[in-house]
């Protein structure tokens, strides 16, 4: 599986939050994930939860120097510098020693191949391993470009930013021609991207069109959000801090078109992280009640109504109805004679309670409307 190099040469673009959320987005998607600190600053080692960073050992830096002195690592040397980060992910950290293991490249042999042949023992163990490479065109950068089968490239929504774009692409066309010809380019990703501003959109809409059919730009943007700062600070991941965010949402959307890129598909264990969808059954039958229960009460059944006849069809009126022959004696016997019968119109032949409710429905609408 890839080995992705999240790289530009311009600081401040989002390379560490992108290789961690990028990387917690392809283990939600059940993929194993290495993370590599590439940076003296140890930023994304921080950013990962690692306590004590400069305390660390073994780190990157300390492997590097042993590979300088021509001492290879093996595996359970390099498998010794993974961390399993509070955020969930493995990560092998960097400190200051890094610094000073740049300069002990600088004279030794295959020096662009170090950080490769550093990997190789234990890449095999892992889906995706991503690093995270200091903002400079060093030997620390040319190391992961040569390790690298593919380059991610971060560029803040900003017309200084897009000056760093074009410096990458020129060092990715050099390591290609010199280093590493399989080198790809597995997309362009827009960063802090605020599209309230037109100078944000401005820039989104020159990078699309001046890269269209040379450099894939992805779909994905991730837009300027505080909570990734927050969750820097806490040494999490957006998706563990704040799983329903945009931003969550964004590097999920991410991770799926870098799978897509490789020519890969989520893990079949996403599926077992589901939760189980509930299984249509039939009801069962209520047992018989038992011979002591109280017998039920008959069910009422009411007679058809009579079918309305052709006048009150024909002009809506419905008749009164006519009183019982109780109710005549009654009246009779008070001296009250019993008063013909009130037509009630409704319009259409309607039931008269749906047309009251109706205009009371109306007389409300009508309130509210004119308030």
């Amino acid at each position: 599986m890839p080995i992705v190099a999240v790289s530009n040469q311009k600081g401040g673009v989002g390379k560490t939050t992108t290789t961690l959320n990028l990387g917690a987005a392809l283990q939600a998607a059940g993929k194993r994930v290495l993370l590599v600190d590439l940076d003296p600053q140890g930023n994304l080692s921080v950013a990962a939860g690692i306590p004590d960073v400069d305390g660390v050992y073994p780190s990157i830096g300390d492997l590097l120097m042993l590979a300088a002195r021509g001492k290879p690592a093996k595996a359970p040397s390099i498998g010794g510098a993974v961390v399993h980060a509070p955020s969930g992910l493995d990560v092998i950290p960097s400190n200051g020693t890094l610094s000073a293991a740049e300069l002990g490249l600088v004279s030794a042999m295959n020096r662009e191949s170090a950080l490769r042949n550093l990997l190789q023992p234990i890449a095999a163990s892992y889906d995706y391993v991503l690093i995270d490479c200091l903002p400079s065109l060093g030997l620390l950068a040319i190391n992961a470009l040569r390790a690298a089968d593919g380059v991610v490239i971060p560029v803040q929504a900003d017309f200084l930013a897009m000056q760093g774009l074009a410096q990458i692409l020129e060092t990715i066309s050099a390591v290609r021609d010199q280093l590493n010809p399989e080198l790809s380019i597995y997309g362009v990703l827009l960063t802090m991207v605020d599209p309230r501003t037109s100078h944000a959109r401005e820039v989104v809409q020159t990078v699309r069109q001046g890269l269209q059919g040379e450099v894939n730009v992805f779909d994905t943007e991730v837009r300027l959000a505080v909570v990734l700062k927050e969750t820097a600070r806490a040494g999490r991941s957006v998706l563990d801090y704040d799983t329903s965010s945009p931003a969550a949402d964004a590097y999920r959307a991410l991770a799926r078109e870098l799978m897509a890129r490789v020519g890969d598909a989520p893990s079949t264990q996403t599926q077992k992280r589901e939760a189980p969808r509930p299984s249509v059954v039939p009801k069962p039958a209520p047992d018989p009640a038992p011979p002591n229960d109280p017998i039920p009460e008959p069910e009422v059944v009411l007679a058809p109504e009579a079918a309305p006849d052709a006048d009150m069809e024909r002009t809506g009126v419905v008749p009164a109805a006519a009183p019982s022959p109780q109710e005549e004696i009654v009246r009779a016997q008070n001296g009250t004679a019993a008063e013909p019968p009130q037509p009630k119109l409704v319009p259409g032949g309607a039931e008269p309670l749906e047309f009251e409710a109706f205009l009371s429905g109306r007389e409300a609408w009508l309130g509210s409307a004119s308030r």
